[in-house]
Parts: C-alpha cells; sequence; structure tokens
C-alpha cells in the first residue's frame, strides 16, 4: 500500500490551482500571502509546520523555500517510522 505524502502543483498564475486544492479534503491550510506567516516560515519552518492537520495545503509555498527541507525531512522520519512497524 502506497501513501500519497506530498504534491507540488505547478502552473501559471490564475488558472484555478488554488481553487482546485481547496474542493479536496484538507487539514490545515497555510497561505504564505500573509507576510508574518512567511517570515515566521523561513525563520522557523520546523515551528511553523508544529501542530498542523494533514493534509495540508500551503498556498505560495516558492516564498518560503526553507520549508521544503523541513518538509522532506518529516516525510522521511514517517517512511522510516512505517517501515520499522512494518518489520
Amino acid at each position: 500500500e502506497s501513501t500519497l505524502e506530498a504534491v507540488l502543483l505547478l502552473g501559471p498564475r490564475q488558472v484555478g490551482k488554488s481553487t482546485l486544492l481547496e474542493q479536496m479534503p484538507i487539514g490545515s491550510h497555510l497561505v504564505l500571502d500573509d507576510l508574518a506567516l512567511r517570515e515566521r516560515a523561513q525563520k522557523d519552518p520546523a515551528l511553523v509546520l508544529e501542530g498542523i492537520k494533514l493534509p495540508c495545503l500551503i498556498d505560495e509555498v516558492q516564498y518560503a523555500p526553507n520549508l521544503f527541507p523541513e518538509i522532506k525531512l518529516r516525510i522521511d522520519r514517517a517512511r522510516k517510522k512505517k517501515k520499522s512497524h512494518e518489520l
């Protein structure tokens, strides 16, 4: 059984990417148009992601590239934990 862990949706501006994703069952929604949230996401991505409900939609994530390594780390940890439980 495979689990969808992360999806990056790319496309031109104003074509409905966010609207499309908002139609899906989302646990959390972070919008990085908010300058204060964007700054926190850049300075302390682990703190920003702490306690979010999954799945999480992160809109305008390109404004906080420091989130990407933190997301990867969390996916890797979850994979390792899942693998150890399967053994």
